[in-house]
């Protein structure tokens, strides 16, 4: 029913329901990994940024029945993060950070990042450990909206901003009582 809809043929529902219907069937397709019938789901919708997102992930990866084209990966990525899909940005970024390209990849999650998504400020405390900089006021801020749980080793080093003034989110007294226990 939902190819019959995009294809405007008589249906009981409208494009945008056949869209979401044929996407929530290529997630489960890809879930399940079916991935080529995930692809051919996706490529009946390419400009959803969903879509966008799951043809390149299969195109960087070269996931089983699918054809390896990091170009076209990267460039279907790009696509969807300017979109606004997140997961794109994050999946982008560990891309170029896997080859070397942290300061590409740190580049690409800045904008995600900012608009308040936590896993993508995890993502950027991993790069910024990575080139050892040591505590700068963007390290700490990407700590600080990555909410660490107190148990996780980042937690210390979000404390240490805390005492250093870099974030505001705690006082420096109580970042240095908690640093002392």
């Amino acid at each position: 029913m939902a190819m019959c809809a995009l294809n405007g043929h008589q249906s009981n529902q409208n494009k945008e329901e056949a869209e979401n219907i044929i996407g929530i069937s290529a997630n489960d397709a890809y879930s399940k990994m079916e991935y080529v019938e995930a692809q051919r789901l996706w490529s009946v919708i390419p400009d959803k940024p969903e879509s966008m997102y799951g043809l390149g992930i299969l195109s960087l990866r070269g996931l089983p029945g699918t054809k390896k084209n990091v170009e076209r990966g990267v460039q279907l990525l790009e696509k969807a993060s300017n979109a606004g899909y997140k997961e794109a940005a994050n999946e982008l970024a560990k891309h170029f950070a896997a080859n070397g390209e942290n300061e590409k990849a740190i580049g690409i999650l800045k904008k995600s990042c900012d608009s308040g998504d936590t896993s993508c400020n995890k993502t950027m405390v991993d790069l910024y450990s990575r080139s050892k900089a040591g505590l700068t006021k963007e390290y700490c801020e990407r700590l600080e909206g990555a909410k660490f749980s107190e148990d996780s080793p980042q937690y210390v080093n979000y404390l240490s901003c805390a005492f250093s003034g870099l974030v505001s989110s705690m006082s420096k007294d109580e970042a240095g009582n908690r640093l002392r226990n």
